[in-house]
Protein backbone atom coordinates (compact mmCIF):
# COMPACT_ATOMS: atom_id res chain seq x y z
CA UNK A 1 0.00 0.00 0.00
CA UNK A 2 2.67 2.26 0.82
CA UNK A 3 3.82 1.88 -3.07
CA UNK A 4 0.45 2.91 -4.10
CA UNK A 5 0.48 5.68 -2.45
CA UNK A 6 4.22 7.10 -3.27
CA UNK A 7 2.85 6.48 -7.18
CA UNK A 8 0.21 8.54 -7.18
CA UNK A 9 -0.11 12.47 -7.17
CA UNK A 10 -3.62 12.12 -5.38
CA UNK A 11 -5.73 9.13 -4.41
CA UNK A 12 -9.17 8.38 -2.53
CA UNK A 13 -11.05 5.38 -1.82
CA UNK A 14 -14.78 5.64 -1.33
CA UNK A 15 -16.74 2.89 0.30
CA UNK A 16 -20.41 1.63 -0.78
CA UNK A 17 -22.68 -0.91 1.28
CA UNK A 18 -20.86 -2.26 4.00
CA UNK A 19 -21.53 -5.72 4.77
CA UNK A 20 -20.27 -7.21 8.24
CA UNK A 21 -21.11 -10.72 9.76
CA UNK A 22 -19.09 -12.74 12.23
CA UNK A 23 -18.75 -15.29 14.88
CA UNK A 24 -17.50 -15.18 18.58
CA UNK A 25 -14.00 -12.58 18.60
CA UNK A 26 -13.89 -12.93 14.82
CA UNK A 27 -15.50 -10.90 11.90
CA UNK A 28 -15.72 -10.16 8.48
CA UNK A 29 -16.32 -7.21 6.16
CA UNK A 30 -17.02 -6.80 2.52
CA UNK A 31 -17.39 -3.46 0.92
CA UNK A 32 -17.42 -2.28 -2.76
CA UNK A 33 -15.18 0.68 -3.09
CA UNK A 34 -13.98 2.91 -5.84
CA UNK A 35 -10.29 3.86 -6.38
CA UNK A 36 -9.85 7.67 -7.68
CA UNK A 37 -6.56 8.59 -8.38
CA UNK A 38 -3.98 10.98 -10.34
CA UNK A 39 -0.48 9.65 -11.50
CA UNK A 40 1.11 12.25 -13.30
CA UNK A 41 -1.07 13.49 -15.98
CA UNK A 42 -3.82 10.75 -15.76
CA UNK A 43 -6.75 9.91 -14.08
CA UNK A 44 -7.95 6.98 -12.93
CA UNK A 45 -10.80 5.58 -11.40
CA UNK A 46 -11.30 1.64 -10.80
CA UNK A 47 -14.12 -0.26 -8.98
CA UNK A 48 -12.72 -2.77 -6.60
CA UNK A 49 -13.94 -4.97 -3.88
CA UNK A 50 -12.27 -4.58 -0.42
CA UNK A 51 -12.34 -7.68 2.26
CA UNK A 52 -11.09 -7.63 5.54
CA UNK A 53 -10.93 -10.20 8.78
CA UNK A 54 -11.04 -8.59 12.24
CA UNK A 55 -9.98 -10.54 15.98
CA UNK A 56 -11.62 -8.71 18.88
CA UNK A 57 -8.95 -8.39 21.60
CA UNK A 58 -9.94 -7.34 25.47
CA UNK A 59 -12.63 -3.89 23.83
CA UNK A 60 -10.52 -3.36 20.93
CA UNK A 61 -11.27 -4.99 17.19
CA UNK A 62 -7.96 -5.39 15.25
CA UNK A 63 -7.57 -5.91 11.42
CA UNK A 64 -5.99 -9.09 11.19
CA UNK A 65 -6.34 -9.54 7.27
CA UNK A 66 -7.22 -6.78 4.22
CA UNK A 67 -7.17 -8.13 0.44
CA UNK A 68 -8.21 -5.73 -2.31
CA UNK A 69 -9.21 -6.97 -5.69
CA UNK A 70 -10.12 -5.12 -9.29
CA UNK A 71 -12.92 -7.39 -11.34
CA UNK A 72 -11.58 -8.60 -14.91
CA UNK A 73 -12.13 -4.84 -17.49
CA UNK A 74 -14.75 -7.24 -19.32
CA UNK A 75 -16.86 -8.88 -16.72
CA UNK A 76 -20.08 -7.76 -16.50
CA UNK A 77 -21.37 -6.68 -13.00
CA UNK A 78 -23.31 -10.15 -11.66
CA UNK A 79 -21.10 -12.28 -14.12
CA UNK A 80 -19.08 -15.18 -12.94
CA UNK A 81 -16.98 -14.92 -15.54
CA UNK A 82 -16.37 -12.32 -18.77
CA UNK A 83 -17.69 -13.36 -21.83
CA UNK A 84 -16.78 -11.98 -25.30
Amino acid sequence: MERDFAQADRLSLSYGDLHIDGVGDIAWVLVPCTVDASVGRESVVMNVRLTAVLERRDDSWLIRQTHLSAPFADQAPGESFPTA
